[in-house]
């Protein structure tokens, strides 16, 4: 599947810029980068090329992966990650009460 269209609109909004500020940038005229955002039309790989020049990514990533959809997945992964901190720590401090329990308990014999 192709995701040009969806990947132009997301980056560029992603970095805040307008389509008149793009079109600048990447030397593409206003209506030539409406008609890549609305999916109507696709630059010449030379376009391809100083599009994805100026994102900083590869073409695959421009053309063939979702990036919306890897913005998901990296947010569920960070979840996940946060998550299982937070269940380690919660171990780590129920072990830490444990030993301070078992300690007073000691004392109080």
């Amino acid at each position: 599947m192709n995701y040009f269209s969806k990947n132009i609109t997301y980056y560029r909004k992603q970095r805040g810029l307008t389509q008149e500020q793009m079109f600048r940038y990447v030397e593409i005229s206003r209506t030539s980068w409406s008609n890549y955002e609305k999916g109507i039309s696709e630059p010449s790989i030379d376009g391809l090329i100083r599009i994805a020049s100026f994102f900083v990514i590869s073409l695959d990533k421009l053309l063939l992966e979702d990036a919306e959809g890897d913005k998901v997945e990296n947010e569920v992964q960070e979840e996940e990650l946060l998550l299982s901190f937070i269940v380690n720590e919660l171990k780590r401090l129920r072990k830490e009460l444990e030993a301070v329990k078992k300690e007073k308990t000691r004392k109080m014999s």
